[in-house]
């Protein structure tokens, strides 16, 4: 009977870990959830600002694998269609 008793808390002690994982995960599922829909605000307000600071990264990235797509890019960009 005694082998049985210190399999049983062995199983036990086991379960304690696994929850704490799965608690702590759940947690840190909730903050994002809670601070995603709450950055949408400042997001939108400096998206204007990410987007043209971006785009000639894309523009130099375009121009040094495929120079006549980058020059397509580029005046299409000027004179939109």
């Amino acid at each position: 009977m005694g082998v049985h008793t210190e399999r049983t808390s062995a199983v036990s002690m086991t379960v304690y870990p696994i929850f704490v994982r799965i608690s702590l995960g759940h947690f840190l599922n909730d903050a994002m959830q809670a601070v995603i829909p709450a950055l949408f605000p400042i997001l939108r307000s400096t998206a204007a600002s990410f987007t043209l600071a971006a785009a000639p990264w894309r523009l130099g990235g375009l121009a040094a694998e495929r120079p006549d797509i980058a020059n397509a890019y580029f005046s299409f960009n000027l004179f939109p269609l």
